[in-house]
């Protein structure tokens, strides 16, 4: 695992698995292929939120740039991992999810 900054990692893709607690369950799937282009040509511009598991990372925040990622066989990216609960996995996925509809 490389060290981005003191509160950001570079973790492989393969070691973050989706998140049993995400509200959200439906994804279109033309503004996945629009974004994995837009990382393509730009970089990934906002780290995943991750908390960590037994096996690797859960993914709180991020599923669409997750999603997008793997479309372009990224091996790995930038992530934030903070150690949440159920509870608080789920109100900041709510608060993502709203911060979205705002756009």
């Amino acid at each position: 695992m490389e060290i981005i900054t003191e509160h950001l990692k570079k973790v492989n893709l393969v070691d973050i698995s989706t998140g049993k607690t995400n509200p959200r369950s439906d994804f279109n799937e033309q503004s996945i292929l629009e974004l994995s282009e837009s990382i393509k040509e730009n970089g990934l511009l906002q780290p995943l939120l991750v908390r960590p598991t037994d096996k690797g990372y859960e993914l709180v925040c991020g599923e669409r740039r997750l999603r997008a990622c793997k479309l372009i066989d990224l091996e790995s990216i930038p992530v934030q991992i903070k150690d949440l609960d159920d509870q608080e996995a789920l109100e900041a996925q709510i608060i993502e999810n709203l911060e979205c509809t705002k756009k």
